[in-house]
């Protein structure tokens, strides 16, 4: 069974992948040695990108949200500051 879902896994990504335009499929090297062809990393990671891309189309930027209202607060009075000086209970 998990044979199974794995080799489903494989097959969909790699589907995936392939039907991306060419321009968001991209290889990447490693500094040490080139690579001649993609592996199943790079085909994870252009789809794990194009599926983000899709998201944020849809559902607008999650990742920075708006700014709750910020007001400023009242100043401490001079009760508060001294009771912050000094600790609870003192």
């Amino acid at each position: 069974m998990l044979f199974d879902s794995l080799l489903a896994l494989f097959s969909i990504v790699t589907l995936l992948a392939a039907r991306l335009p060419a321009c968001q499929r991209r290889c990447f090297a490693a500094a040490w040695y080139p690579k001649p062809s993609p592996t199943f990393a790079d085909a994870l990671a252009v789809v794990r990108c194009a599926l983000c891309d899709l998201a944020r189309a849809a559902l607008g930027d999650i990742t920075s949200p708006t700014p709750p209202d910020r007001t400023p607060l009242p100043p401490a009075s001079a009760l508060q500051r001294e009771q912050l000086a000094t600790g609870p209970g003192a």
